[in-house]
């Protein structure tokens, strides 16, 4: 293959793949905040209001205002994830940069900085991914809860 067709062969595969990904369930309207995949993208979806979530968790605090604990578990996922996101690739880009560019010990600190962001990053992203599914599962929780009768 001609090394200057392979990105665009690249790209054409991946928005192919892309937009095979997506579910075809639409959850009913009762309150609870569900998820579904649409073109390879996540969307929380709360009463048919569809609300993408993007890399730093998407606004998921709005959509769980009426339980306070799972809007605070809401908004410390989004501040990690915004936190976890930049760092993560701030690392990599350094660890790229040390072994493609700096050849010589001046690289020894990019790489030690690439290597710590890259797993800080990581440990954020995955206590912000951790967080939303716990605010996602409280709130529903709360929903189920407050929607039965007492016999």
């Amino acid at each position: 293959m001609n090394f200057k067709a392979a990105p665009i062969v690249a790209v054409v595969a991946a928005c192919c793949a892309a937009a095979a990904c997506s579910t075809s369930y639409q959850p009913r309207a009762n309150g609870q905040v569900g998820l579904i995949i649409r073109h390879g993208a996540a969307i929380y979806v709360k009463d048919g209001q569809e609300v993408p979530i993007g890399p730093f968790g998407g606004a998921l605090e709005p959509l769980l205002a009426s339980v306070p604990s799972a809007a605070r578990m809401a908004h410390r996922s989004h501040n990690q994830l915004a936190a976890g996101v930049p760092l993560y690739v701030g690392g990599v880009a350094a660890l790229v940069l040390r072994v493609f560019l700096l050849r010589h010990w001046e690289g020894t600190a990019a790489l030690g900085a690439g290597a710590t962001s890259t797993v800080a990053g990581l440990s954020l992203i995955g206590a912000g991914f951790t967080n939303a599914v716990d605010a996602v599962n409280t709130y529903n929780d709360a929903v189920v809860s407050s929607s039965r009768v007492a016999p």
